[in-house]
């Protein structure tokens, strides 16, 4: 943990993450942030102003950063499709929200700890945040017994849900399928290749249609095949739409 002198700043979050792995032989990190967005834009370039020993070491390629889920539904759909835990090998059913659990402790605490020295502020808030990594120790093995009856029969519902579109997808679209697995397995090795989360979108507009037929309308006036005469059929469902939308 560390203080913030004004709001979330790149440079506070950078020291305090370097600092926080310092001395680990870590291979890979799953970093969760609710701007993780954001803030993973050249971090590995603002991280070479840190000292020399708090510069993290780890590639930046097994760095993957991550919005926590209840953070991420306010984020565009492309923060969505590329910082999901959802969509992240080997992060299981992880939600990334853990460290604000913290706030329902430490939000009790700052009547006392504004009105305390640095240090004193320090050593109340770390036996906050020992007392709570404490409570969760000893009832971990609860929890995980509560959280297993409850995953089990819902994992098999789950599993017999998707083996069966699984299969039908295979026997009636085997290319794509293939397709799709490649994309995802080249888009989890490089994320910078094109996310097969993302769903594509129309790009043709309303006026573009109604160009389009208008154009075709005017060349059946032109061959005499259609009377120039009153509305034609376009217009006529312009009409009609725009009625709709005005009641």
């Amino acid at each position: 943990m560390g203080d913030l002198q004004k709001g979330e700043r790149y440079a506070n979050i950078d020291y305090i993450v370097a600092s926080s792995i310092r001395g680990w032989s870590i291979k890979s990190i799953k970093d969760s942030f609710d701007i993780a967005c954001e803030w993973c834009r050249k971090f590995f370039v603002r991280v070479q102003d840190l000292p020399e020993d708090l510069r993290p070491q780890i590639p930046a390629e097994e760095w993957v950063f991550i919005v926590p889920k209840f953070h991420i539904a306010a984020h565009k759909e492309s923060c969505q499709a590329q910082y999901s835990s959802n969509y992240t090998p080997h992060v299981a059913r992880w939600d990334g929200e853990h460290v604000e659990r913290l706030w329902a402790w430490l939000n009790a605490a700052a009547p006392s700890t504004k009105e305390m020295n640095p240090g004193a502020r320090w050593e109340t808030i770390d036996d906050f945040c020992g007392f709570a990594n404490w409570r969760k120790t000893v009832q971990l093995g609860d929890d995980l017994l509560r959280l297993m009856i409850e995953a089990i029969p819902l994992a098999q519902d789950h599993a017999a849900d998707f083996a069966a579109f699984d299969r039908r997808l295979r026997q009636e679209r085997a290319a794509d399928v293939a397709a799709w697995e490649r994309m995802v397995a080249d888009w989890e090795v490089d994320r910078r290749k094109p996310n097969p989360y993302i769903l594509p979108k129309p790009t043709i507009s309303r006026a573009d249609v109604q160009l389009r037929y208008l154009t075709e309308e005017n060349r059946e006036i032109a061959a005499g095949r259609v009377a120039a005469e009153g509305m034609g059929p376009c217009s006529f469902i312009v009409l009609g739409i725009e009625t709709r939308q005005a009641q």
